[in-house]
């Protein structure tokens, strides 16, 4: 895998199609967050409508990152993110 994105405390490596995000934080718990992206906030908020009764937060802005984003549970109680980027990207594909 290679560096994609590098954010505030967050990297985000790609190999072929898949990205992940691994936070940079020695303070870490042991839980994980697993990423969604998706290509635009009418994505987001349609997965959040799907997904309304796991979410534990509604869709928000994220200035801080310049993403959409809302968290949920999976069915293991792991908390999931749906998210996409509002500012321009490096090329993947």
């Amino acid at each position: 895998m290679s560096v994609w994105l590098e954010q505030p405390d967050i990297r985000i490596l790609r190999h072929e199609n898949l990205l992940i995000g691994f936070k940079l934080d020695e303070a870490l718990d042991q839980d994980s967050l697993l990423t969604f992206f998706y290509p635009s906030v009418e994505e987001v908020d349609r997965m959040y409508h799907t997904l309304k009764a796991e979410a534990t937060t509604a869709p928000r802005t994220n200035n801080r990152y310049q993403i959409y984003n809302f968290f949920a549970l999976d069915p293991d109680n792991r908390r999931i993110e749906f998210q996409c980027f509002l500012h321009e990207l490096p090329a993947w594909r």
